[in-house]
């Protein structure tokens, strides 16, 4: 829709980077506040639209616990995927759709063959740096889900918390702060070594 361009999109824009400016705490305390069970907005709509009789504990069910959580970081990171993905399709030249439309191709097929292969590095870029962003979430669940319940949104980086200033267990928390920083050098390693191998592909020829 971005990339496409229309009056009013640069407000669009603003409101799709507005995720950006908030703390991820404050984020959290959102979301928590939308999902309370007896003054939350979700709980508001559902029993006026008269979808459940009465208020749903959302936040102390496991599995909607961990969906609730994963929304709340998915909506983080939405500005950055927009900015990249934008980014991405800007490079695309026009031509090509015209081209496609003229040969009498769909929307879809446009999609597939044009936009999805131009866009891919990319893509691959992004997943691997919502791994790495993944693996250090803390702040959000902390005043999101406080790791629970039970420890069902407990992640390492929650554990390393937790085992450092609840339990004093400094050297359990560094051991785990060591795994952790590795498998994030890892996923970094991916990233450069793909990128690596896009940028050392053989040579275009001015003949080509």
């Amino acid at each position: 829709v971005l990339n496409r361009g229309f009056r009013g999109s640069g407000f669009f824009f603003m409101a799709v980077l507005l995720p950006w400016a908030i703390a991820s705490v404050v984020a959290g305390i959102f979301w928590r506040v939308i999902f309370d069970t007896h003054f939350g907005i979700a709980n508001g709509i559902l029993v006026g639209l008269g979808l459940i009789k009465e208020p749903i504990n959302w936040l102390q069910d496991t599995g909607q616990a961990v969906v609730i959580a994963i929304i709340g970081q998915a909506w983080r990171g939405v500005p950055l995927l927009a900015v990249l993905l934008l980014a991405a399709l800007k490079t695309i030249p026009g031509t090509l759709y015209r081209a496609a439309k003229m040969d009498g191709a769909t929307t879809w097929e446009s999609f597939r063959f044009i936009t999805l292969p131009a866009i891919r590095p990319t893509l691959i870029v992004v997943a691997i740096l919502q791994i790495i962003i993944s693996l250090q979430v803390f702040d959000l669940l902390f005043s999101l889900t406080h790791g629970g319940p039970g420890r069902s949104t407990y992640v390492l980086i929650y554990a390393i918390y937790d085992l450092a200033f609840g339990s004093l267990s400094l050297g359990y928390a560094s051991a785990i702060t060591v795994v952790l920083f590795g498998i994030i050098v890892l996923c970094s390693l991916l990233l450069l070594l793909f990128q690596v191998r896009r940028r050392g592909g053989p040579p275009v020829r001015a003949d080509d």
